[in-house]
């Protein structure tokens, strides 16, 4: 038990870490890229971290990955844009109540140079209401946030040429599509003397 509330500790950290930074990203510092990561791994990470969330909702989580899918992204972009979109999946499943079983897939797919990460629920759909109004700053509140993960998910997708695109269909579900796009990257070289 003790084990497991440590390691529970340091992940809590390290997305304290992460926020950070990406706060400082907001605030306007540049976004230094100066790697290729596995985006792969990445997603996986924020999906294990979020799969007791979805158990205790009694929603199954489903993630189908490549192995292997190098990006030049932002680590902490693609971080908090899985978890915004699969924590607002959870919640939207939360308040099926007909008695289907609730799940949640998330996929990885794209081709050179593109990452496409779409994570689909099959709850309610999105009311018709505020669909035009959904990546819009205030938008809604139901996740007991302010109602601006979407809106900054998707602004901080397109300053990084990607998007952030939504369909959905009443009482079948909403598929959320995040697009990244990789970034040129300068490594520093090292200083030679002759």
């Amino acid at each position: 038990i003790i084990k497991a509330s440590q390691q529970s500790i340091d992940t809590s950290i390290e997305r304290i870490s992460q926020r950070i930074q990406l706060i400082s990203e907001l605030t306007g510092n540049k976004l230094d890229i100066t790697q290729q990561v596995n985006i792969s791994d990445i997603i996986q990470e924020e999906c294990t971290l979020l799969d007791q969330r979805a158990l205790e909702q009694s929603v199954r989580l489903i993630v189908t990955l490549p192995k292997t899918r190098t990006a030049v992204v932002s680590e902490s972009l693609v971080r908090m844009v899985v978890k915004n979109m699969v924590d607002n999946a959870i919640h939207a499943l939360a308040k099926v109540t007909d008695g289907r079983k609730r799940v949640i897939t998330v996929r990885l797919v794209g081709s050179k140079g593109q990452h496409d990460i779409t994570v689909e629920d099959n709850g309610m759909g999105i009311p018709k209401e505020i669909q035009s109004t959904l990546l819009r700053a205030f938008a809604t509140q139901t996740t007991g946030g302010m109602g601006v993960g979407l809106y900054i998910c998707q602004l901080l997708l397109k300053s990084h040429h990607g998007a952030i695109n939504f369909t959905t269909t009443p009482n079948v579900g909403t598929v959320f599509t995040a697009t990244f796009v990789d970034h040129e990257v300068t490594l520093a070289t090292p200083n030679t003397h002759s």
